[in-house]
């Protein structure tokens, strides 16, 4: 997963999950810097792991229980201090989707995204400053068939200039306007449906086994009752004994 810059380039945000004990973490998602991050960089990713939690959650794709540790850093081979050069939220996007694909069993090798995080719960994305530097930057450097998110209030940004660089490369540009639009996007929500195929698929069974008992059990007791009207001496009617025709 990329995050373009304004000043151009692309630094690869790397999120790599370890083996900490749920039992010794304290959030559901744990962050751990490698790199060191700006103070507003740090509470903009820590945006982005709620914004993964809530969506993860709410999806289905979150076992109870589950707790899980990550090393944060971005890849920055050239040594150009991309970490400490980062500020503001717009990585936040590409944070939370790292994690959401990491999770998902996702690869991120050919998708970036820009876009702040400004809602954790709704998963939110607000505008970006300095979209037009950093659509070219990621388009440059990106491969062919990559993906690009970017903030739905930016859309009126994009000049035809960067469409036409895009297209020429095959570079899918996609505004969203949420976490759960851009997952969408990447199919990362399907597994939870499946994830309901089980619970759904005992329900079906316990209703067809209780309509095949009702109809097995329901001639067995209109008999007790006829010998119960036997013994009695009293007879059922050939035509109305609880709606069923004797003759």
């Amino acid at each position: 997963m990329y995050i373009p810059f304004a000043g151009g380039g692309c630094g690869e945000i790397k999120v790599d999950r370890t083996d900490q004990p749920a039992e010794n973490l304290e959030r559901l998602i744990n962050l751990v810097y490698v790199d060191n991050f700006n103070p507003d960089v740090k509470r903009s990713f820590r945006l982005a792991a709620m914004s993964a939690e809530g969506l993860l959650g709410r999806k289905g794709l979150w076992k109870r229980g589950e707790r899980y540790e990550f090393l944060c850093e971005v890849n920055d081979p050239q040594g150009n201090s991309l970490a400490g050069n980062m500020t503001g939220g717009s990585g936040s996007l590409a944070c939370a989707l790292a994690l959401a694909c990491d999770l998902g069993c996702k690869n991120t090798t050919s998708i970036a995204a820009t876009g702040e995080i400004s809602d954790a719960i709704k998963g939110r994305i607000g505008p970006v400053a300095g979209l037009d530097a950093k659509l070219k930057g990621a388009i440059s450097e990106l491969p062919h068939a990559s993906i690009i998110f970017y903030p739905r209030a930016n859309k009126n940004d994009v000049t035809d200039e960067i469409l036409a660089q895009a297209k020429s490369i095959q570079v899918e540009l996609k505004a969203v306007s949420s976490l759960e639009e851009a997952a969408k996007h990447l199919g990362l929500l399907k597994k939870g449906l499946s994830r309901l195929w089980p619970a759904a698929a005992v329900l079906v069974a316990a209703i067809i086994m209780g309509i095949s008992w009702y109809c097995s059990s329901f001639p067995l007791a209109v008999r007790l009752l006829e010998r119960g009207a036997i013994r009695s001496g009293r007879m059922p009617s050939q035509s109305n004994h609880l709606g069923i025709s004797l003759a």
